[in-house]
């Protein structure tokens, strides 16, 4: 399917087939060309250096990205590790605790 995108002032007919998809991110991108166009110095710069500025900006957002979703992975399965071990240190403490009531209930007997 073709579809229509405007990104810096221009119309791009590109073939996708994820539309949406495709809309979403170009508007991403002229959003970023605006965000830049604010800065200063980015309105000395021509078209195609613009778009590659904004590219850039963008692709180190998502590699930013890419490295603290990582970096909360490994947050999480340590939090996992951890949840494990409490779990077995429940379990444990049960299982004393039982034996404790058993040993207890065996004295009293015992004592009447």
């Amino acid at each position: 399917m073709v579809t229509e995108i405007l990104v810096n002032g221009k119309i791009y007919r590109l073939e996708t087939d994820d539309a949406a998809s495709l809309r979403e991110t170009a508007a991403a991108l002229d959003e970023r060309l605006k965000e830049l166009s604010r800065s200063s110095g980015f309105g000395r710069l021509d078209k195609e250096q613009k778009v590659l500025f904004a590219e850039l900006s963008l692709t180190d957002e998502l590699l930013r990205s890419i490295k603290e979703k990582e970096e909360l992975q490994k947050k999480l399965e340590a939090m996992d590790a951890e949840i494990y071990s409490l779990r077995h240190d429940v379990v444990s403490l049960k299982m004393q605790l039982e034996q404790a009531g058993k040993v207890a209930e065996a004295s009293s007997g015992q004592d009447a």
